[in-house]
Parts: C-alpha cells; sequence; structure tokens
C-alpha cells in the first residue's frame, strides 16, 4: 500500500522541475531513488518523513500531490492543510485515491467477503475517495477538479498490477493478520482457477481531485 507525498518546484535542472518526495516508510524512499535513477531524474528528492509535519517552508511549492495517502494517515484535513501551507498562492494541490473495494469474480461468496474484509481492517479512512471534495473545501481550496476512473480487467495477466496486487500480496495480507492463510490460499487458488477458465474479472473505483489555493 503505498504512500507518498510529492511537491514540484518551478526550479530546472537539465530541463527537469524539482521535485521533493516525503514518504514515511524507508523501503518506499529507496524504491523511488532507484525508479528515479533509473528515468534518469536527476532534480529529485526523497526523504523519510511525516506528510501531516514535512518541516518545508511555507509556500516553497509550485504544487504538491498525494498518492493512494489520505487512506492510511490522518485526519485527512491535518494532510491537506501540510500541502496547502507548502503551495503557492495560485498553485494547485491534487489527491488520488481509490475506493478500497474490488468487484471480483469469486466461486463463492465467502472469498468475496474474506479478500474485501482485508481493506476494511488495513486502511484508516475507508472512504477518504469519496468525500475529496469535502476535505479539499474544508482547507480551503477552490476550483476544484474532480475526476472518477474504472480500474478494470478480465485477466490476471493484462497487466503486473493485477497478479501483483491480487496473487502476490496475499502472503503479506496473512502476515500481518489481516486473512488466514487458509482464506488466502482458497481465494488465490479460486481466482487462478477463473483467469485459466477465462471466467474472471476484476474492478475498483479510483478518484482524483486537483484544487488550487
Amino acid at each position: 500500500m503505498e504512500q507518498g507525498f510529492h511537491s514540484r518546484t518551478s526550479q530546472l535542472c537539465m530541463g527537469q522541475p524539482a521535485l521533493v518526495g516525503i514518504d514515511f516508510t524507508s523501503r518506499f524512499i529507496d524504491h523511488a531513488r532507484e525508479r528515479a535513477r533509473k528515468l534518469g531524474f536527476v532534480n529529485a528528492t526523497y526523504v523519510q518523513g511525516d506528510a501531516r509535519e514535512t518541516k518545508l517552508g511555507d509556500n516553497e511549492f509550485d504544487s504538491t500531490f498525494a498518492d493512494k495517502l489520505l487512506l492510511h494517515i490522518g485526519p485527512c484535513e491535518a494532510v491537506l492543510e501540510e500541502m496547502v501551507r507548502v503551495t503557492k498562492r495560485g498553485g494547485t494541490v491534487g489527491v488520488i485515491e481509490w475506493y478500497p473495494n474490488f468487484l471480483i469474480s469469486t466461486s463463492t461468496s465467502d472469498s468475496f467477503k474474506k479478500f474485501n474484509e482485508i481493506f476494511e481492517k488495513a486502511v484508516y479512512n475507508y472512504n477518504a475517495a469519496s468525500n475529496l471534495e469535502r476535505y479539499f473545501h474544508s482547507v480551503g481550496l477552490t476550483d476544484l477538479k474532480p475526476r472518477t476512473y474504472l480500474a478494470t480487467t478480465n485477466s490476471l495477466d493484462s497487466e503486473p498490477f493485477w497478479r501483483a496486487f491480487l496473487v502476490h500480496q496475499i502472503p503479506m495480507f496473512v502476515h500481518a493478520g489481516l486473512i488466514s492463510e487458509q482464506d488466502g490460499q482458497k481465494f488465490v487458488s479460486d481466482i487462478e482457477d477463473l483467469n485459466k477458465r477465462g471466467e474472471f474479472n476484476a474492478s475498483f473505483i479510483v478518484r482524483s481531485v486537483v484544487g488550487r489555493k
């Protein structure tokens, strides 16, 4: 479950805007640095920290962005207030969130229920995606531009994300106590079988909002 807080300034280096990324987890910081290196992005800085208290300067950035963050830490208003604080007047603040409930094919309603219960237990604010406009208005952001998307597939192998999230992450969910090993194995066997038979589908809702300070 990715957590991120990104800020972009107008400063240019080798034609690239400067970017500061903040995350609470050092593993995600290491991953971001390696990804930036592979992409040749040299004007990026990544630091470990708390999105509610970044220690960055007031009105320092042209825009700020949080990726699947409000689900996991809060209060949501505290995160957005910090993003607003470090954003210049007239700058933009953006958030992308997903609604953590899959519409997913399973041969039993029990497997469907057990899998979706993972996210009810795991996230801080289950309904973050459905309340973004309210959170944005509460911190004084205006000119909101909301969008809603449907992420969907008919195959576990249509894109790397689906198998990685629905199959490979099950042991992590088991280790965290979010689903039993038996139920996790049952779920994976079920969707793998449906996938082989061409009877698999999965989808979930993603929402984004951009507002102006």
